[in-house]
């Protein structure tokens, strides 16, 4: 299965999920708490987990997916940083899913 999951990791495939558009730092972050409602957690920590989130993922084209494609943004800033996030989420979950699957 690991094989798998890492030739998702080299399709980018964070750039399917993210619509092709210009997307604001509020765009992304109403799109995590969107996911992410209704919250496990009490607001404050939720907020300040999409804060944490919305750091760790700058808005930095160079570092964003799809990945070695240095700072160009396709005409769509911000998508290359959902597009990463996205990405990392997806594949949390499938490798959570798969371990799960694994240890049943």
């Amino acid at each position: 299965m690991t094989v798998f999951i890492h030739l998702f990791y080299f399709c980018d495939i964070g750039t399917i999920f993210i619509p092709q558009a210009t997307l604001t730092e509020a765009d992304i972050r109403a799109a995590l708490i969107f996911n992410l409602t209704p919250p496990l957690v009490p607001e404050d920590v939720l907020q300040s987990t999409v804060d944490r989130v919305l750091e760790l993922y700058p808005d930095d084209p160079a570092v964003g997916s799809p990945f070695n494609t240095g700072n160009e943004t396709f005409g769509m800033p911000g998508f290359k940083r959902a597009a990463a996030i996205c990405e990392s989420g997806y594949l949390n979950l499938t490798t959570f899913a798969t371990e799960t699957r694994i240890s049943l």
